[in-house]
This record gives C-alpha cells, structure tokens and sequence, in this order.
C-alpha cells in the first residue's frame, strides 16, 4: 500500500478494499 501525503486519497483506497472485501 502506498501511503500517500494526502489523508483523505488514503481513506478513500481503505474504504474501496474494504468495499471490495466484504462484496
């Protein structure tokens, strides 16, 4: 995972697996 300088850019990656992950 590529941690980027931009909190809201990584909440969103986190909430797209998470979306992903729980289909």
């Amino acid at each position: 995972m590529i941690f980027t300088a931009d909190p809201y850019r990584v909440l969103d990656h986190v909430s797209l697996q998470l979306t992903y992950y729980t289909k």
